[in-house]
């Protein structure tokens, strides 16, 4: 089972020093491409380190909102959509092509991952910028995202592979979906966040809001690295994955 967390969310290298502790924990990396926050210089530290600890790493493309984290839907022309990602993900390209790093995966941030999971339009505009950066001959990136989504469909539909995941961290609805992080309890404390990694790992459910059991699929687990104790739980996810 493979742990990733959504990193690279600084502007300043000086302010890594918490994300750069998460990565030997980590299987996978997200790692923001200058949408919602992170830039060149902070893409190629990730990168860097990364590689020093096996860590597999994708880009993290987002609405290009730094105000607002990425975190509110922007309503956008077909052009526009399609600029804001290949932008991005050909910066995350340009920077890991520097150190002969291969990219494993693309997850959107935010409100667009939100998005992309239900508009099937948006999807399709999300798997065209993807395929215009990779060529048929090459080796295609997983797409990260919810299982059963529209996005998974579209991503088969353009012939890449596709990865569910789900949240150790974040609440979720009856639904399926993760409850708004403007509603308390949304983000998991340590030992809830644990309760909730055992119970996806030993039976593929997690206990939503209102108490009911939703089973879930997935072949990789997600920490935010912004959460609170983000360092605590994936420390004590990697002891318990040990045992």
């Amino acid at each position: 089972m493979l742990l990733n967390a959504d990193i690279g969310e600084k502007e300043l290298l000086e302010d890594l020093e918490h994300e750069l502790a998460l990565i030997p924990y980590l299987d996978m990396l997200n790692i923001a491409c200058g949408g919602h926050a992170g830039n060149q210089l902070v893409m190629s530290a990730i990168m860097k380190t990364a590689k020093q600890h096996g860590a597999l790493i994708g880009a993290h493309p987002s609405y290009p909102d730094r105000k607002n984290f990425g975190r509110m839907s922007i309503v956008a022309t077909k052009t526009q959509v399609q600029k804001w990602l290949s932008e991005q993900i050909g910066l995350f390209l340009q920077e890991a092509q520097k150190l002969n790093s291969p990219i494993h995966h693309i997850k959107p941030h935010g409100a667009l991952y939100h998005d992309v999971m239900q508009n099937e339009e948006l999807a399709d505009l999300f798997m065209e910028a993807i395929a215009s950066q990779f060529p048929k001959d090459d080796k295609k990136p997983f797409i990260v995202g919810l299982a059963n989504s529209v996005l998974e469909k579209i991503a088969q539909e353009y012939t890449f592979p596709f990865m569910a995941e789900a949240f150790i961290d974040r609440r979720y609805v009856d639904d399926g979906n993760l409850q708004s992080r403007k509603e308390a309890g949304s983000v998991l404390t340590k030992e809830e966040a644990l309760d909730q990694y055992l119970s996806l790992t030993q039976t593929h459910t997690v206990q939503t809001n209102t108490g009911e059991n939703l089973a879930l699929i997935f072949q990789t687990l997600c920490v935010h690295s912004d959460s609170p104790e983000s360092e605590e739980i994936v420390k004590s996810v990697s002891n318990l994955r040990k045992k």
